[in-house]
């Protein structure tokens, strides 16, 4: 069966009659090991033997979701359910993230049906891939090898966070509704240079400011160190590769503090940088503690949509996702929405109303304190 559904490319699934022979030949290699542990005096030993080789619970899930096989993005549009369910291996969905258009596609075919994407079997060492570039794509199930402590793994504890811990999140709604929605689209505009960062964005989603003054962190290991703490976006590609705002101006993936002083169980960085995030409802802030002698002292993700403004303490954890006692960062949030270039002097000047007018346009006392006209604003009264 060709997956893609176009010039022959694709992946082979077993036919369902191969399947049901796998069935049929586990039951009986179960029966006769079955048979032979209660047999051990030569008597045969009569037991039951479950007819079927599937859980009941998991029999019954049927009448929700179907398993059937994907032909071709036009197929599915043309004649998909909304029970209907296909799984595309790790290969597969990457061919849709390079193919032009084909994420845009996944987008829409994920508000019709359900998709899951699981590892590819050379992944022989239990690796993980990067589940974000799948969820970009509006991919509801996004299966990971739990057994590997990774940042993949830790990307999915910090996505399933909200909406209390239970595993379900509600999908931003531009992936839930017909907006045209291309997850490769800012990026591609930012590659090709066609648009400035400034003018970039996601229709129908105001671009957000997030400012991150990281003051502190407090018992971040019991031996001498040099610790410094990286901040990044991660989320659609265009923000976990331009989101950050250097001095320069300058757009860039991922910003570090400065090393702390060697011995120093409680530092102090005070040191602060700033990202412009276009789709905020896919993105995540992540902080990592590290040491070149060391490696990783800790680190936590949040769903940038769940951070709260202020002065804030950030519990560290472990690879694993395990808390680490008494041990996290003091830092600064500020989340803003933007302010588009052309209103930038019009929100100065209703936010600072006593600075000095512009030269010629009036003032009270001698045109040095007074508040600025109507002409200077440019309201037209």
């Amino acid at each position: 069966i060709d997956v893609l559904g176009e010039e022959g490319e694709g992946e082979e699934f077993p036919d369902e009659e191969d399947e049901d022979a796998n069935v049929q030949e586990m039951q009986q290699m179960r029966k006769e090991v079955s048979q032979g542990a209660g047999n051990k005096g030569g008597e045969e030993v009569p037991r039951e033997v479950s007819t079927s080789g599937v859980a009941q619970e998991l029999s019954e899930l049927v009448v929700y979701v179907q398993s059937v096989r994907f032909k071709s993005f036009a197929q599915s549009g043309a004649h998909g359910k909304c029970f209907e369910m296909s799984s595309f291996s790790e290969s597969t969905a990457e061919r849709f993230i390079r193919r032009r258009g084909d994420q845009k596609n996944m987008v829409e075919y994920g508000m019709r049906q359900n998709s899951r994407i699981y590892p590819k079997g050379a992944r022989m060492d239990s690796s993980n891939y990067d589940p974000q570039q799948f969820w970009n794509m509006g991919c509801q199930m996004v299966a990971l090898n739990f057994q590997t402590s990774d940042l993949p793994m830790q990307l999915n504890f910090a996505m399933f966070k909200p909406n209390g811990n239970c595993g379900y999140i509600l999908k931003p709604r531009v992936m839930r509704e017909n907006f045209g929605f291309d997850p490769a689209e800012t990026h591609s505009r930012a590659l090709s240079g066609t648009a400035k960062h400034s003018k970039i964005h996601v229709e129908h989603v105001e671009p957000k400011i997030v400012t991150v003054t990281v003051i502190s962190g407090q018992n971040l290991y019991k031996r001498n160190v040099t610790a410094s703490v990286q901040v990044e976006i991660i989320g659609i590609p265009y923000d976990s590769q331009f989101g950050l705002i250097d001095k320069d101006g300058q757009r860039e993936a991922k910003w570090r503090t400065r090393s702390s002083q060697t011995g120093t169980v409680n530092p102090t960085w005070n040191e602060k940088c700033k990202f412009r995030v276009v789709f905020h409802e896919l993105a995540m802030l992540r902080f990592a503690v590290t040491d070149p002698s060391v490696g990783l002292l800790g680190q936590n993700i949040i769903p940038l949509d769940s951070c709260q403004m202020g002065y804030r303490y950030i519990p560290l954890l472990t690879a694993k996702n395990e808390p680490i006692d008494v041990c996290s960062l003091f830092v600064l949030l500020k989340i803003e929405g933007e302010v588009p270039e052309d209103h930038a002097d019009f929100l100065s000047a209703l936010m600072n109303p006593t600075m000095s007018s512009p030269a010629g346009g009036g003032g009270g006392g001698g045109g040095g304190g007074g508040a600025p006209s109507a002409d200077a604003l440019g309201l037209g009264f």
